[in-house]
């Protein structure tokens, strides 16, 4: 049995791929914001196997704060699942700078990624990114990575999808050879509250409306499964247990570059994986 970081934990996808990890005999480390929800989904789980994790990708102090409490994820991890995501109706910049889509949905993914990546290639571990179709709808623009461009909730969540299905692929092409894999997942259409979640009434009735027809949180469980046990080695971007298809810049290697230099230098890290 593995080993499991998983963000994003106490609802929706998160927190049914959490149950069904501790049911299977995983040891899940889940985060989530608030205490109360870390507490309820311990409750839910009834496992010592599962550890709470209180963590903002908002922050990145919440983020170090949280691998300093429970360091020895680091190291011991096998499996590292960037599954939390967030939108806001408004334009919100983080303490850190920069917008809150931008940095909870792929900043925070690099960043993780990095932290926990010598840990993973010593575990011959894996890297699960929830990613989605929804970056069909996009095209990678410098001017939006670098937030130059007019700000809208679901526009911008569609770019931040695609620069993790991006970033999942550059992996794959720079380090795949390696024991580790990386993997992106479209979890399909959701019953998740994540489109309504800081939005205006609008949006939240819209979001509501168009979520209605989806799956139930456990709908996707599968696909993550499949990857877990059977570690395919053929593609990265799965949907509904099967390959999924992509934009084809997603396997532009200049733009995996313009991609990985923009967020290394906005985090400062001078070489990825290597951390002091």
């Amino acid at each position: 049995m593995a080993t499991i970081f998983l963000t994003g934990a106490t609802s929706g996808i998160g927190k049914a791929l959490c149950l069904r990890l501790i049911k299977d005999g995983h040891t899940v480390y889940g985060t989530g914001r608030s205490a109360e929800k870390l507490k309820a989904l311990s409750d839910a789980a009834g496992s010592t196997r599962f550890h709470p994790v209180t963590m903002n990708l908002a922050s990145f102090k919440s983020i170090d704060a949280a691998l300093s409490t429970h360091s020895n994820v680091l190291t011991t991890t096998d499996i590292l699942i960037n599954n939390a995501g967030a939108t806001s109706a408004d334009k919100q910049m983080t303490e850190d700078g920069f917008e809150m889509q931008l940095q909870v949905n792929h900043l925070a993914v690099v960043y993780l990624t990095h932290r926990f990546f010598k840990g993973l290639k010593a575990n011959n571990g894996m890297v699960i990114t929830t990613s989605s179709d929804a970056h069909r709808r996009t095209h990678f623009k410098e001017k939006a990575l670098r937030d130059e461009t007019r700000y809208k909730i679901f526009k911008r969540y569609q770019e931040t999808k695609l620069y993790n299905l991006i970033f999942s692929y550059y992996l794959d092409r720079v380090y795949g050879k390696q024991p580790t894999r990386f993997y992106a997942v479209h979890p399909g259409l959701v019953k998740t509250d994540l489109g309504a979640k800081n939005a205006s009434w609008f949006v939240d009735k819209m979001w509501k409306l168009f979520s209605a027809t989806g799956q139930p949180p456990e709908g996707p469980v599968p696909t993550y499964l499949k990857l877990i046990n059977e570690r395919p080695a053929e593609y990265v971007y799965y949907a509904y247990e099967r390959p999924n298809h992509h934009l084809p810049e997603v396997e532009d290697e200049r733009i995996q570059e313009t991609l990985m230099t923009h967020a290394l230098d906005a985090l400062k890290i001078k070489t990825f994986g290597e951390t002091e």
